[in-house]
């Protein structure tokens, strides 16, 4: 008698994530953001994977089973001397909201959704 194994593969879709740190009247390297990561929680709240801030500023691609998540910036840099934070959002498609967390992302089979993390300092003289 012959046995075999079977498994079955999850339709898959893909979350891209960037990071986009915007300044006005200084530059984006005074403000240290190595400390950064961004998680991605599946719908029970469950950390999938993490992304480093190197690998946002970039921008990467996840492959993710089909499902809704979210994502987060786990940890925010210290406004820097003579800087003030004026914008901090989270943008995919036409879902924005304020702050560093975006819900409800929906991945689909052979689809990719963009999540765009956006933060603007103005430096003050």
């Amino acid at each position: 008698m012959a046995f075999f194994k079977t498994s079955f593969a999850r339709d898959k879709g893909k979350l891209y994530i960037k990071e986009n740190v915007t300044t006005q009247g200084g530059s984006a390297s005074d403000i240290d953001y190595s400390t950064v990561r961004y998680a991605v929680l599946n719908e029970s709240g469950k950390k999938v994977t993490s992304v480093s801030h190197a690998q946002a500023a970039e921008g990467i691609s996840l492959d993710l089973p089909v499902g809704t998540y979210s994502v987060k910036a786990v940890s925010v840099p210290d406004e820097p001397y003579n800087y003030e934070q004026t914008e901090q959002y989270v943008v995919s498609g036409n879902n924005r909201q304020n702050g560093t967390v975006l819900n409800n992302i929906s991945i689909t089979t052979n689809n990719q959704t963009r999540v765009d993390f956006n933060t603007k300092y103005v430096k003050h003289e």
